[in-house]
């Protein structure tokens, strides 16, 4: 989801970002990122995805008006230094030229001058022995823009309506980065995995996340290790995580959701994905990995979750029905059972909010890979705009 929204969104800034202003820009793509959180409310990576380029507008936009003031403020300096030496040339001739040797100055010593703009004479500094320090007053054009550029570096918050910079080529080289770093994701965090397993370890895990699968796999080929995977009912997509450690060579044991506790205590690490990470440190996870956390916190077991932080939301969990979604009562109870079915309700929900005290560690590509969950609000300044963590 995130990768497709960055292709999408270069799209945007290919086509639209030589033709409008930053701001123009960062409207564009906050209307796209609205339409994708009404389409698809759970899928939080998509928003983060448009959240974090509105934040690499916002950023090259102030860096390139740092850049083009500070042209401005070279070409007024330059300038003020011609217009000087035509003042020091046109006295110097004059004095040249003046057979009495009397003084052609005004009587209050000021000198006024014409060039390309309009000169305004300025008072002879007794410090300068003479020579003339003509003040520029700008009456349109370039020597306008010269003059305020000089001094827009001191304004607090730039504005993003300038016309004077582009910021396309620079977004869109971020945005590719971004999507090749999403490209390597799993190698850059499977990369690390030698590091957290030590040999004789087992490891406790549910689902099937591809993050977690090519980790694991990674361990299993510089460290002897065991897994255990919980089946992860009712879509029991552990048995396909299962199959597929089991045909990488990776020692792994089936058990079903409800022996979690029964199995902890033989368990050195409990590994997990994310769906999300909220701005408190806590995850949405699948269905059952609260009953993972609470069983590892019990046996003092470590719970690590390998994820991306293009996770990362800047929503603390107010809500968490808010963020989850609920599979159909079908796969818990078949309608066949008629006569269950028309007695009961069925909750199926798809995701689990894991608080930040029950996680120990998160393993991901950015940075040094390993973050504490009291580290995780830093981020949210690095990834995103306090403007933007509201898209609507």
């Amino acid at each position: 989801m995130a990768r497709t929204t960055l292709s999408l969104l270069r799209s945007v800034v290919s086509a639209e970002g030589g033709k409008r202003s930053a701001q123009e820009l960062l409207e564009c793509v906050r209307y796209i990122g609205q339409r994708l959180e009404e389409s698809q409310p759970v899928e939080m990576a998509a928003g983060c995805t448009v959240r974090r380029v509105m934040h690499i507008i916002r950023t090259e936009y102030a860096k390139a008006v740092v850049v083009r003031d500070e042209e401005l403020a070279r070409e007024a300096e330059a300038a003020a230094a011609r217009a000087s030496a035509v003042a020091d040339q046109s006295e110097e001739d004059q004095s040249e030229g003046d057979e009495d040797g009397s003084d052609r100055a005004d009587s209050d010593g000021r000198l006024s001058l014409v060039t390309s703009g309009r000169m305004v004479a300025a008072p002879v500094s007794p410090r300068s022995g003479g020579a003339m320090t003509p003040r520029l007053e700008a009456n349109g054009g370039a020597l306008h823009h010269m003059l305020e550029g000089a001094g827009a570096a001191e304004d607090a918050t730039p504005r993003l309506d300038r016309t004077d910079v582009s910021i396309k080529s620079a977004v869109l080289g971020i945005i590719t980065e971004l999507i090749d770093d999403l490209a390597n994701l799993h190698d850059q965090i499977a990369e690390s995995a030698p590091e957290f397993i030590s040999s004789g370890e087992t490891i406790m895990t549910l689902g099937n996340s591809r993050t977690v699968r090519e980790f694991l796999i990674m361990a299993s080929e510089k460290r002897q290790i065991e897994v255990i995977v919980a089946e992860s009912a009712p879509t029991l997509a552990g048995h396909q995580l299962a199959a597929e450690l089991a045909a990488a060579g990776v020692s792994t044991t089936v058990i079903t959701d409800s022996a979690v506790f029964a199995m902890m205590a033989t368990v050195s690490k409990v590994i997990v994905p994310a769906h999300a990470v909220m701005a408190n440190g806590g995850i949405i996870g699948l269905t059952g990995c609260n009953s993972l956390a609470l069983a590892a916190k019990r046996y003092s077991v470590p719970f690590v979750v390998v994820t991306g932080f293009h996770k990362l939301v800047p929503h603390f969990p107010h809500d968490v029905d808010e963020h989850n979604m609920h599979h159909s009562p079908e796969t818990v109870l078949h309608f066949e059972e008629s006569d269950i079915v028309d007695a009961v309700t069925v909750y199926n929900p798809v995701f689990d909010y894991v608080p930040p005290d029950h996680v120990d560690l998160f393993v991901s590509n950015f940075e040094r890979g390993v973050h504490n969950p009291s580290y995780i609000y830093r981020l949210l300044a690095e990834f995103y705009s306090p403007e933007d963590h509201t898209l609507h």
